[in-house]
């Protein structure tokens, strides 16, 4: 994913909320105009359960008169909803002093009798909690997301290709998407190969350079090259690999909150009241399982290291389907928990790349420092000065 991902999802947050708004505005006005309720109620609320915000209940004869007779706020909000309500004022008319116009509406089952003249006309506050409520949602909700700041894909991505045309210098055969792009000159293998490959031959400079040693030298410290060089490649490869995951987890989870909050932007644009089963999904991560084990004691010579494509799919796990409803507390409520679902998710892959972390480390300890240490013999003379 590119390097512009904090703007990406504040744009989907903002779209996020503009819709919620709307959504909001929408069920305020018609739920004043059918006298209905308008639960269930926004996310935030969760943040302290045993004291929700007083909310004006709508819900009277004596609204519903003023309604009749013409409410302001309503007709704002009939006009296009322009501005914030909050500049907009309503008297709460019932009827004209001394008029007895809709002194008698119908109310339930029956006629009811309506002696004021007015009332004090709360249904601007009502559009004014779509206004808050939608703000409030988005920066619950937004907490939530996991979003890792300032992390550029592409730093890891140098450092990963780094890594691996180090194991390709060191001579691993790299099997993989991509593999054949990372071949380098491959001098350092070579040279090793020389000394790994001959070491029983020309013994004269080992002789000057040992003495009666040679032979011993020749099947300990030269017999140990290659397979230490390989040990360095598949070093290398595993590191690569590590950042791989990291950067994969990241941009799996971040590609994760733009697919949640679309959906959930979808559905509040839906016209049904029943559940939207969106194609959008978000995915869990996989173990890297063997794919950067450590060979036991000395690396076998043709050994080939694999090669884990960047953000490839073999690193992706199970898709989740999103599913939302329609009312805009329920559609805030199910981005909610579908959330802290991926959180657990997240957990869960964050567990496992600690896992194969330890794992990659257990890996190098138990390999014999003979076959670990690098050592450069052209730092040496045979007449042992420096």
């Amino acid at each position: 994913m590119a390097d512009d991902y904090e703007d990406r999802v504040r744009g989907a947050l903002d779209r996020f909320e503009r819709k919620l708004e709307e959504r909001w505005q929408q069920t305020m006005y018609d739920c004043v105009r059918r006298m209905e309720y308008w639960t269930p109620p926004p996310v935030h609320f969760r943040q302290n359960m045993y004291h929700s915000p007083d909310v004006w209940d709508h819900r009277s004869p004596e609204v519903q008169a003023h309604l009749t007779y013409g409410c302001d706020y309503l007709r704002w909000y009939e006009d296009g909803a322009e501005g914030s309500v909050r500049s907009v004022a309503c008297e709460g008319r019932i009827r004209d002093r001394g008029s007895p116009i809709n002194h008698e509406v119908w109310w339930e089952d029956g006629i009811v009798l309506v002696d004021e003249d007015q009332i004090d006309c709360r249904v601007g506050e009502l559009f004014a909690h779509a206004e808050d409520w939608a703000y409030e949602d988005r920066q619950y909700l937004s907490n939530l997301l996991p979003v890792w700041p300032g992390r550029k894909l592409t730093a890891l991505k140098e450092a990963h290709d780094a890594l691996v045309e180090m194991a390709v210098s060191f001579g691993g055969a790299l099997e993989g998407p991509g593999a054949g792009r990372f071949q380098d000159e491959l001098s350092i293998s070579d040279e090793v190969d020389e000394l790994f490959l001959n070491r029983d031959e020309e013994k004269g400079w080992r002789v000057d350079w040992t003495g009666s040693a040679a032979d011993r030298v020749a099947e300990g410290i030269f017999a140990s090259t290659k397979p230490t060089l390989i040990n360095h490649a598949l070093f290398a490869n595993g590191l690569a690999t590590l950042i791989n995951r990291r950067a994969k987890i990241i941009d799996t989870y971040r590609d994760n909150n733009l697919a949640l909050l679309g959906a959930a932007t979808e559905s509040l644009g839906e016209k049904s009241t029943e559940t939207s089963d969106h194609t959008k999904k978000w995915q869990s991560l996989q173990g890297l399982g063997t794919a950067i084990a450590i060979p036991p004691k000395t690396a076998p010579i043709g050994t080939s290291l694999i090669l884990i494509g960047w953000l490839g799919e073999r690193l992706a796990g199970d898709s989740k389907t999103v599913a939302f409803k329609h009312h805009p507390g329920e559609v805030a409520g199910d981005l909610y928990d579908e959330l802290t679902t991926m959180l657990d998710t997240l957990r869960s892959d964050e567990s496992d790349y600690q896992q194969d972390v330890l794992n990659f480390r257990e890996g190098i300890n138990g390999v014999p420092s003979t076959f670990l240490e690098l050592y450069d013999i052209t730092e040496n003379n045979p007449q042992g000065t420096p």
